[in-house]
């Protein structure tokens, strides 16, 4: 188990009442004592989850392990209706592997391109390796969001996407997510074989998206973003992120459900590297436990990304694989904090240190 800051640098745990009418919430952090704690998170007026904090204790430093059974409820007790697939969780995070079709994506566009075209067969392959080595899901994804990057058309989208579905749905039965925020490309893709959309601006870029998802049944990932990926990173601001993110998710599907679609369908990514810089993904990253609050699955894509290279005094911007071993720290964090979903391009590594956290935990 990880440690948890002293009370003089308090671990982050977010309890807030939304007044009715108005536009500012109020916050408050609770310290962590020198003996173990439980803290009540209440966020937006959902659901409050009690967790067991583990604490510090102040006489030898030994570690007092955390409430890992809570953890592992959490995750087992997640349920997402996928279309006609219900996807249930497991004593560990699910691990979604990353599929990018692009010629441009931060770390690994252009890995199925031969001779300047997408070649199916190589996607396949990686497709069939990612399953091979412990994948629960596949998210396909055909124009980059790597900060600065410029949009394609939805025709080019679908003339990247379709060929691929159509080739992992007749080799593989992992459910297939679709990264996309366009309700054309959503639609054309669940026809294809599609199980989820995985959309980065929550249904906000295309109205025609949510009915889409109520109308369909698939899965339906909503995530946090500030900004577009030509500007999200040009002076990112936040109050308080975790509380200003999660009064964003909150809102995302709250809309979603009054649009027709069931809670079941719904997962909630808080965004990490979209308009944040590495000091509001860090915080996101400690203050996962308090998104459980808002009542639905929580997605972290943190593989790879560059706040890595922050945290550690490193550039590894020409080589993103580089950044594995922050990677797999971050996802076990993660793991203890029982984050359901994990994206990730290193999915055997991964799942190896999962599986060794879950021998030590239990």
């Amino acid at each position: 188990m990880f440690p948890v800051p002293r009370a003089t640098n308090p671990f982050a745990l977010l309890t807030g009442v939304r007044e009715r009418n108005k536009k500012e919430c109020s916050w408050k952090r609770l310290s962590i004592g020198s003996e173990p704690n439980e803290v009540s998170v209440s966020l937006l007026g959902s659901n409050v989850l009690t967790l067991a904090v583990a604490a510090r204790d102040r006489g030898n430093g030994t570690l007092v392990k955390s409430n890992h059974k809570l953890q592992t409820r959490i995750r087992r007790n997640m349920i997402w209706k996928c279309g006609t697939r219900v996807i249930h969780g497991t004593g560990q995070p699910l691990l979604m592997g990353i599929l990018n079709v692009t010629p441009d994506s931060f770390s690994d566009g252009g890995q199925f391109y031969r001779h300047g075209r997408l070649s199916v067969e190589a996607v396949l392959d990686h497709a069939v390796r990612l399953c091979g080595e412990g994948a629960d899901l596949l998210d396909i994804g055909a124009e980059s969001t790597r900060p600065g990057s410029r949009t394609v058309g939805a025709d080019e989208e679908k003339k990247r996407l379709l060929p691929v579905i159509e080739a992992v749905r007749q080799t593989l039965e992992v459910p297939v997510s679709i990264d996309t925020y366009r309700a054309e490309v959503a639609k054309e893709s669940l026809l294809a074989g599609a199980d989820i959309i995985n959309d980065i601006f929550a249904g906000t870029f295309d109205e025609k998206m949510i009915p889409l998802i109520a109308e369909t049944g698939a899965g339906y990932c909503l995530m946090h973003f500030q900004g577009t990926p030509e500007t999200m990173q040009n002076h990112p601001h936040y109050e308080n992120v975790t509380a200003e993110v999660a009064e964003f998710l909150a809102a995302r599907k709250n809309v979603c459900l009054e649009n027709g679609v069931a809670p079941e369908q719904i997962v909630l990514d808080p965004g990490i590297g979209f308009g944040k810089n590495a000091d509001h993904n860090l915080t996101l990253l400690k203050e996962a436990a308090a998104l459980h609050s808002l009542g639905f699955p929580l997605l972290y894509g943190v593989s790879r990304k560059r706040f890595l290279d922050a945290l550690t005094g490193r550039d590894d911007s020409q080589t993103p694989e580089k950044r594995l071993p922050g990677t797999a720290a971050a996802c076990l964090w993660l793991a203890s904090q029982g984050v359901q979903i994990l994206r990730v391009h290193d999915v055997g590594e991964i799942r190896q240190a999962l599986q060794v956290y879950q021998h030590c935990t239990k």
